[in-house]
């Protein structure tokens, strides 16, 4: 009451009196204008910690960021030289399977054929590498795969020593392939089941895809169009034959490199004298007589983190000279156009074998419509070529060569093996080593582990098990034609060129005598003979023995004949299931297509390893079965004993106590004497002891 009072008497006061109203306004002003500067600094001081306090926020993330930046900076910069080692520590490094690497100096010393080239083991190089910071191997590898591809990089993988694992997992480099772990081949040795069931799962998939892809391709085809035009079936299949090759491939001669077919302007009968071979084969009369054998194809460096290691051989030479390399090629189109002209009347013979995109007559086409080149063949009289103008036409490579000989030529067949790196070569540039005073060049030997499934050895010593283990080899059938016309080196076998048939034998990546120089090569028999192997029960030459070479016209013509049946059956095979690679792997490797022509010529094979079996040897051996079922075919006879051969073969996918003897026998057959790996002699000892165990087992009584 008192307040409310006092405010009214003072209000009323105000009211009375101008002067003291004004005074009270005045006063009034006053305040607020302290109140509102109050305010306002009030304001200013927080806006000013607000700008303070963010930039203390973006002061620290800068500094993290650049924390950060120069962490990472530490950690790329990586720094990898080379420094001399000595050979123990070279040694310590070499763990795993880079002891399957290590050079034997001694032998690479006393070859001749090496007394130029100078060896260096891959463990040598890894235990000489000195790395300054924190490297991903992983991704070294991943980026070198993306750049030269995925089978270039393998050995690398695969060999990495245990200290460079323990910086980074190179496990995942493999660890998307189906139906294998297939890391597994970073850390221990492929077995001869992993590669049996790598091999049926991929191929089958692929074979299912494509199967699908073709139906589903017809379904969605247009309408059937009229009559004497192809219907869209036989669209489909012209694809799935583009997508599937390896009778076409046989057909044209070769699979067409990036320069086209070499016979691609060949008219039939083809002169095969020297001028119009080098003519076709594009060689300059200038450069035919020149046997000066180049220098192979410049080196890539495969990453800065492996320094001075590259992809290739440099340093060594090509096998053939310029004018034989591509009378090599020549001749292989040539003996595979010959061995196609056995197909139309295998179709005969056989109906259903070849898949009907091949086999069923060309429809009518416009002339404006290009017919495809198996088409154009078939409506083609058989390709035939002379000797010598107006000689007699050949149309078969047995023809082919049993004229060669007439003509004064010596034609020899060999069926030889050896240690194989799937045309892979590494080798390191060292500074200052040449003749020339530049740079010298290294080569690194390169050899895969196998480890034989179901061999069983034990160590005489202590009692442990052993594990038998052999180096992958290589085997095909060599045809050397010497002469006053024509010289030229071939081989036939199932290959990865996408068909079975001729291939030049030339190395595209040199003359690397440690692998397949003529020391170092294993020729198997290919004849009966009174000598027989060491170790062996029954009548058989010798590998390397005098029946290892064919020479005689009759024997040459009965091989060669099996060749041409073999091609002709196994890329029918290949073509009509639609398998990836020709049938590579699914139908077998290269050692199984020669393994049978040796079991058919030879009733033994000295082959290992033997991968062909299950669904896709019943799929082979009907083949066979539908070619050789007649007469109308002229190589039924040959399909036949093919036939018989197969069923003779075993699979070494997995070995049965009463088969290993056997296993081991041709294991030890493929090994070479003579080789720079050391290693083989381990592998020596241990198959050797996996045959006495199991002679052992089938002769102990029960």
């Amino acid at each position: 009451m008192f307040l409310c009072a006092r405010f009214n008497i003072k209000r009323d006061k105000l009211l009375r009196d101008p002067t003291a109203r004004a005074a009270s306004l005045a006063q009034h002003f006053r305040f607020g204008r302290r109140q509102r500067f109050r305010h306002f600094t009030l304001m200013l001081g927080l806006v000013s910690l607000w700008w303070a306090a963010a930039a203390l926020i973006l002061a620290v993330l800068a500094w993290q960021r650049t924390a950060r930046r120069f962490k990472e900076q530490r950690q790329l910069d990586v720094k990898v030289e080379r420094r001399e080692v000595e050979r123990q520590a070279a040694d310590k490094i070499a763990d795993g399977l880079l002891r399957y690497l290590e050079v034997d100096a001694a032998v690479a010393a006393a070859s001749p054929a090496l007394r130029h080239v100078k060896l260096l083991s891959l463990g040598s190089y890894l235990a000489s590498l000195h790395v300054k910071g924190t490297v991903s191997w992983e991704r070294l590898l991943v980026t070198a795969a993306d750049r030269h591809g995925l089978s270039a990089v393998l050995p690398l993988a695969m060999f990495l020593p245990g200290r460079f694992k323990a910086d980074s997992c190179a496990y995942g480099l493999l660890s998307s392939f189906p139906s294998l772990a297939a890391s597994r081949l970073a850390s221990t040795t492929l077995s001869t089941l992993d590669i049996a069931a790598f091999n049926q799962t991929v191929h089958l998939f692929v074979a299912e895809q494509r199967r699908l892809k073709a139906v589903a391709a017809a379904a969605d085809s247009i309408p059937p169009a009229p009559d004497g035009m192809p219907s869209a079936a036989e669209l489909v299949a012209v694809a799935e034959l583009a997508a599937t090759p390896p009778l076409e491939i046989l057909c044209r001669g070769e699979n067409e490199p990036a320069e086209g077919c070499i016979l691609a302007g060949a008219t039939s009968p083809l002169l095969l004298t020297r001028e119009r071979v080098l003519q076709l084969a594009g060689i300059p009369a200038a450069q035919a007589g020149d046997d000066t054998l180049p220098r192979v194809p410049d080196p890539r460096p495969i990453s800065p983190l492996l320094p001075e290691l590259y992809f290739g051989n440099h340093g060594l030479h090509m096998t053939h000279s310029l004018a034989g390399a591509a009378t090599c090629r020549l001749m292989a189109s040539v003996a595979n156009r010959l061995a196609a002209n056995a197909l139309p009347s295998l179709h005969a013979a056989a109906p259903g074998l070849l898949p009907d995109s091949f086999s069923r007559p060309p429809p009518q086409q416009s002339p404006q419509q290009p017919q495809p080149p198996q088409q154009q063949q078939r409506q083609q009289q058989p390709f035939s070529v002379c000797l010598e103008e107006g000689g007699p036409l050949l149309t078969s490579v047995e023809d082919l060569a049993v004229a060669l000989v007439d003509s004064g030529h010596t034609v020899q067949l060999r069926l030889a093996s050896n240690l194989t790196s799937f045309g892979i070569g590494l080798c390191v540039r060292s500074g200052g080593g040449g003749t020339d005073g530049g740079d010298s060049w290294q080569q690194v030997p390169l050899a895969y582990p196998l480890r034989c499934s179901g061999l069983y050895a034990v160590d005489e010593a202590t009692g442990s098990p052993l594990d038998p283990t052999t180096i992958m080899s290589h085997a095909s059938l060599v045809m050397r034609v010497r002469g006053p016309a024509l010289s030229f080196d071939l081989e036939w076998c199932l290959n990865v060129s996408y068909f079975t048939g001729w291939l030049p034998f030339t190395d595209s990546c040199g003359a690397r005598e440690w692998a397949s120089g003529p020391d170092f090569q294993t020729l198997h028999p290919l004849l009966p003979g009174s000598s027989s192997s060491s170790g062996s029960s029954s009548s058989i030459p010798a590998p390397g023995g005098p029946c290892a070479v064919v020479e005689s016209q009759a024997e040459l013509r009965r091989l060669l004949r099996l060749s041409t049946a073999s091609s002709c059956v196994l890329n029918s095979v290949a073509q009509g299931s639609r398998l990836l690679f020709g049938g590579y792997a699914n139908l077998g490797v290269c050692l199984d297509s020669v393994a049978a022509l040796q079991q058919a010529m030879l009733g033994r094979c000295t082959l290992f390893p033997l991968m062909l079996g299950g669904e896709a040897k019943a799929a082979l051996l009907l083949g066979f079965r539908q070619a050789a079922s007649g007469a109308a075919w002229q190589y039924s006879a040959e399909a036949k004993e093919l036939q018989a051969a197969l069923l003779a073969l075993p699979c070494d996918a997995q070995q049965e106590p009463c088969t290993a003897a056997d296993a081991a026998r041709r294991a030890l057959a493929c090994l070479p004497e003579t080789t720079v790996f050391a290693a083989v002699a381990e592998c020596r000892q241990t198959l050797q002891a996996a045959l006495d165990t199991a002679q052992q087992l089938v002769s102990a009584p029960i």
